[in-house]
């Protein structure tokens, strides 16, 4: 039976209402995740660090804080990283630095989530950078099955929100968080904000008006 366009809208707006209707979540198969802050001065050639490794034993899902850390830096700045069955996440910050001879302060961090989507999925991202940061990368790349890979924000890109549908299958998703900034002629360096956030959902909840007619077409597949 042939379906207009003007059905299959209407149709598809019932079906993402229906409360018969169980979309099913994503499960995280495997984790990794490293976190390293340092500040260096002419002071001493060791800076002052903060550093955290996800355990190879530890369950895929997780969430962390500077406080899981090692080192003389843990209450300084501050992060938080996290990997579970409703996204994947990292925040990352320091205060204004004001120390005698400070040369730079650097946020390093990774995460890197394998996942299993059951079916079709919304994955979501958003960024948020703020400082005057040197150099900085605050990326999101989602490999497929198969080798290929989609980079949804990178290095450079001027976009704060994207959103990329994923056909069902086994995906291994990176989280990237790179930030250096080096002390200014006052051997100052100025506060730092970054936050990367990627959420998966059922992507039959996007509105229609901004679904294409391949997209409304592929709810009745």
């Amino acid at each position: 039976m042939a379906i207009t366009k003007t059905a299959a809208m209407i149709l598809a707006f019932f079906l993402g209402a229906s409360a018969g209707y169980a979309w099913e979540p994503v499960n995280v198969l495997n984790s990794e995740a490293t976190m390293d802050f340092e500040i260096m001065s002419y002071a001493s050639p060791i800076p002052a660090y903060c550093y955290w490794e996800l355990d190879e034993s530890s369950e895929p899902y997780f969430s962390i804080s500077n406080a899981d850390g090692e080192g003389n830096l843990c209450d300084f700045g501050s992060w938080f990283v996290q990997c579970d069955d409703s996204g994947m996440e990292i925040q990352t910050t320091w205060p204004d630095i004001k120390l005698t001879e400070v040369t730079y302060a650097e946020m390093d961090g990774s995460l890197t989530c394998t996942v299993i989507l059951n079916e079709r999925t919304l994955l979501s991202a958003s960024r948020y950078i703020d400082g005057n940061i040197n150099t900085e990368d605050h990326s999101i790349t989602v490999n497929h099955p198969g080798g290929s890979s989609t980079r949804m924000l990178w290095e450079g890109s001027t976009s704060r929100e994207t959103q990329l549908i994923l056909e069902p299958g086994t995906y291994t998703i990176n989280l990237r968080v790179y930030a250096l900034q080096l002390a200014n002629y006052y051997n100052n360096v100025d506060s730092y904000e970054g936050h990367l956030l990627l959420t998966w959902s059922d992507p039959t909840n996007v509105p229609v008006d901004d679904m294409s007619w391949d997209e409304v077409k592929a709810l009745f597949r």
